[in-house]
């Protein structure tokens, strides 16, 4: 054998690997996006099944949440962990858009606040589910996280890390989503 075989064999390797893997993760982004979806379809339906059954659908807050909802189904196809991590550095620096994600989230409690005690839960876990699909979506179709997550390890859990962050997570998820649908 010559020495530009072992040249070639040494290039496409590599190469074969990174095609690989990138269709891979393609596919995988695919399938995350339609299964992420479909549960945020099935936390919004169930949401209105439930303001019907306890005639809710009529309040503000039922309809404000149930418009949240959707606008996580429709933010979902432009998340990913790079351009949220952008984002966050951003208004980690930006006093104002700190300032907007603090009334956002104060306007969706308040909107919660104005249903009756017992419903309120019920609202609350829904809007959490819906922005921890997100993230979770964000996770698990970066290969970067995915590898560092599922692969490598290194004492990593996604749930414990995304616990210790919820609160800035759900806050800069909601005005990522805002400043992407604003008019």
């Amino acid at each position: 054998m010559n020495f530009s075989f072992y040249i070639l064999l040494a290039a496409t390797i590599p190469l074969t690997f990174f095609i690989l893997e990138f269709v891979f993760y393609k596919v995988k982004r695919e399938v995350s996006l339609d299964q992420s979806r479909a549960n945020l379809f099935k936390i919004r339906n169930d949401l209105f099944l439930y303001s019907v059954e306890n005639n809710l659908e009529e309040k503000e807050a039922a309809y404000a949440i149930r418009e949240r909802l959707n606008s996580y189904i429709r933010f979902i196809h432009r998340a990913d962990f790079i351009s949220y991590y952008v984002f966050t550095m951003k208004i980690a620096k930006d006093k104002d858009a700190s300032k907007n994600a603090k009334k956002i989230t104060k306007e969706i409690n308040r909107l919660i606040n104005t249903l009756p005690e017992k419903n309120r839960d019920v609202f609350k876990e829904a809007i959490e589910k819906g922005r921890m699909e997100i993230l979770s979506f964000m996770v698990h179709s970066s290969p970067i996280l995915s590898i560092v997550f599922h692969c490598v390890g290194f004492g990593f859990s996604t749930k414990k890390i995304i616990e210790k962050h919820r609160e800035n997570i759900s806050k800069n998820i909601d005005l990522e989503i805002s400043a992407t649908f604003a008019h």
